[in-house]
């Protein structure tokens, strides 16, 4: 059998079919996902070398590798918009730098090669992977060559030149775009590299949304709304994607440059839509120009309308002088129709009169794009679409084109695992082929294998256990602490390993002994189940053990030896023991005294029950007279007239006859009895004529009723006879 033969037979094959679905031509890259080199998982791709023979040697070619994330976009309940997720490159450096599933390596197909003899090789490494190419328009098969190659030579070419920010210029030797903004893309150049004379050929690439279109509704509108999510920018392929357009907020778009081409790829999740459009709008400076489709041209672009029979999208070129632009469309999932006119179609509008929007410019002029009539919700489901802007030399005819069938005729690309000559090599000089040896790497001639496991002792991690190390912790199974886990993942620091570790996340695991971890022990150093009022609060840590409500005013004071439940019992303004909200008097200390239902400080009476009975100002314990004005003493003698048994006699009966002054008729001489014998109102006691009821009417010192000479002076006498002289 031939060297080759035998090659073949240890070929690892992986089909083209494995390959992930793309188109890879002339002008976009071949694309070669992680999941056709699986061999090589966990390799850093900083070691990846990519190389073609020349016939004579390998020489490195330009590759990128590219890693990507699977993205969460939250979800927006209120309008409706539900959590996803999307694959993205890792534009942020959240991976780990090591080949998995999810990865892209690209390089050109214009650098791969022949197809190399097994002896050219590159590197230490004993595998490489051969990527092969088939152009079916030709029937030739390119090669190009992966090694693990840490160290080897680097291709300095760099075909595609990226921002790191919104706005900036994105470019390769022969076009340029420049972005103003997220969705603002407003230069498109074709550079004299390719013939062109570095004007801009558009306005800038514009959108509209509603049925009729809204005039607010554009990509101003949508950049105003929208989220840069970053860059990458490699030598192969420089990416930006933006997300975010108005309601569509997790459309998202994803720009890539390449040497010769630009993908603009739509994830267009949007809720229902009459209509929406996008397309390029033309720098009036560069017409006229020529448009053509499958179906049509040349239509002259210059402002003026013309018709347009609207179809199903494929390719379109715009020819000027200053450049040419091939525009083709592709549908990556069905359109989802949202009634029977659903349906996506060319957009063309050339009218320099119309009103336009947006842009630097008004009119309308050239307009060539797409537009989608009556789409579904696409919230759960996107509605993918890829355009590919293709710069062109000026003035290119439809004739002069290749690119239709380029694309519809993608390049075959398939991968395959190449070992270099294992059985006829002895890499340990044990005197034992690789292929036989049970130890290929470490020099092993008696092939020892104590432990019957098909590696040798030499290279054996446990050469005496049999299933090694069978959880892959690095701890032979015969010492493995916790098996079937890793022993080296020990969050807690505490010498059990997690998997095996009742408490993975507490060194002292259960300190208190109640059977839950310190980490989740609601009452860290007692029993969690003790909990007497039951309220879910252990015993321990419960400042009201046995009240189930505890504290429910906050007060301090647990509820069953809560002075005040509902209140706050610290607050007692006077001091009294009782807290204000359940003290009836909360100023008074004495609250209330005398028990009649008036606080103390509101009480004009606070030792009378009764209070001012009498209504005189004085209260009850103080009343000089209860039950009469104390300040009404009309005798002003200090005894109150309610209770002066003279009130009108100031002395009170000074006589003390038993009759007050005012009634006395003998006031200052005692007369019990209250005689009055001639009856004038003055008694008899002190009556100087008791007998007589003028008493001495004539003022002559005799009573009338003695007197000799009534009504004259009884004592002149002038002639002594005893009769006086009147």
């Amino acid at each position: 059998m031939s060297s080759r033969s035998l090659l073949s037979c240890l070929l690892l094959l992986v089909a083209a079919g494995s390959v992930r679905a793309q188109h890879a031509d002339r002008y976009r890259p071949v694309i070669v996902p992680g999941t056709a080199m699986s061999a090589w998982y966990g390799e850093s791709l900083d070691d990846f070398r990519v190389y073609r023979w020349t016939g004579a040697e390998l020489v490195p070619i330009p590759f990128q590798a590219d890693e990507f994330v699977e993205r969460t976009f939250e979800a927006y309940p209120p309008t409706g918009v539900p959590e996803h997720r999307e694959l993205t490159f890792d534009f942020d450096g959240e991976e780990d730098g090591t080949l998995d599933g999810d990865d892209e390596l690209a390089f050109m197909p214009w650098d791969m090669g022949l197809e190399a003899p097994e002896p050219a090789w590159s590197g230490d490494g004993d595998e490489r992977y051969e990527i092969s190419a088939l152009d079916p328009l030709t029937g030739v098969t390119l090669h190009a060559y992966v090694f693990l190659d840490p160290g080897g030579p680097v291709s300095p070419v760099d075909y595609a030149d990226g921002g790191n920010a919104p706005a900036g210029t994105w470019e390769s030797d022969r076009f340029a775009l420049h972005y103003e903004d997220r969705w603002l893309l407003t230069e498109l150049r074709v550079k004299p590299a390719l013939g062109g004379d570095s004007a801009d050929l558009i306005d800038r690439v514009k959108g509209r949304f509603g049925d009729p279109l809204d005039p607010l509704e554009t990509e101003e509108g949508w950049n105003a709304t929208s989220t840069f999510l970053g860059t990458i920018d490699g030598p192969i392929r420089a990416a930006r994607e933006v997300l975010g357009a108005a309601s569509g907020l997790h459309t998202t778009h994803v720009d890539v440059v390449h040497a010769r081409h630009v993908e603009r790829t739509v994830f267009l999740r949007l809720h229902e839509a009459g209509r929406v459009v996008a397309y390029f709008d033309l720098d009036p400076a560069v017409l006229p120009a020529e448009y053509h489709d499958p179906l049509h041209g040349p239509l002259v672009l210059d402002g003026v309308p013309h018709p347009h029979d609207p179809h199903p999208p494929t390719w379109s070129l715009i020819s000027t002088a200053s450049g040419s632009l091939f525009i083709h469309v592709e549908e990556l999932t069905p359109f989802p129709p949202n009634g029977p006119e659903g349906r996506i179609e060319t957009w063309h509008l050339d009218d320099a009169s119309a009103p336009d929007a947006s842009g630097s410019i008004a009119g309308e002029h050239g307009n060539v794009g797409v537009q989608l009539w009556d789409v579904a919700n696409t919230n759960l489901n996107p509605y993918v679409t890829r355009q590919t802007w293709i710069p062109l030399q000026p003035g290119v005819e439809p004739d002069d084109l290749v690119e239709p069938d380029l694309l519809e005729e993608p390049l075959g690309v398939s991968a395959r695992l190449e070992i270099r000559n294992p059985g006829s090599l002895d890499d340990d000089g044990d005197g034992w082929l690789n292929a036989e040896d049970n130890c290929p790497g470490v020099s092993n001639p008696a092939q020892m294998d104590a432990d019957g496991d098909g590696v040798g002792d030499a290279c054996d991690d446990c050469p005496i256990d049999p299933l090694d190390d069978s959880d892959g912790d690095g701890t032979c199974d015969s010492d493995d602490l916790c098996p079937g886990a890793s022993d080296w993942d020990d969050e807690d620091d505490d010498g059990q390993p997690d998997a095996c570790d009742p408490c993975p996340a507490d060194a002292p695991d259960d300190s208190d002994g109640d059977g839950a971890c310190d980490s989740e022990d609601l009452c860290p150093g007692f029993d969690d189940s003790a909990d007497a009022d039951g309220d879910g609060v252990a015993d321990g840590c419960d400042p009201c053990p046995m009240d189930a409500g505890d504290d429910s005013d906050g007060d301090g004071s647990c509820d069953s030896d809560d002075r005040c439940p509902g209140f706050d019992d610290s607050l007692d303004a006077d001091a009294d023991g009782n807290p204000d909200d359940c003290d009836p008097c909360p100023i008074d200390a004495s609250d209330d005294s005398d028990g009649d239902g008036a606080c103390d400080s509101d009480d004009p009476c606070p030792l009378d029950a009764p209070d001012d009975s009498d209504g005189d100002g004085a209260c009850d314990s103080a009343d000089a007279c209860p039950g009469f004005d104390d300040f009404l003493d009309t005798d002003a003698d200090g005894e109150p007239d309610g209770c002066d048994p003279c009130p009108l006699d100031g002395a009170n009966d000074a006589d003390g006859d038993g009759h007050c002054a005012d009634e006395d008729n003998c006031s200052g001489v005692a007369n019990p009895g209250q005689e009055d014998a001639d009856g004038d109102g003055r008694g008899d006691a002190c009556d100087d004529c008791p007998d007589s009821r003028g008493d001495d009417s004539d003022g002559d010192g005799t009573c009338d009723s003695d007197d000799l000479c009534p009504g004259f002076d009884d004592s002149l006498d002038a002639d002594a006879d005893g009769n006086p002289d009147d």
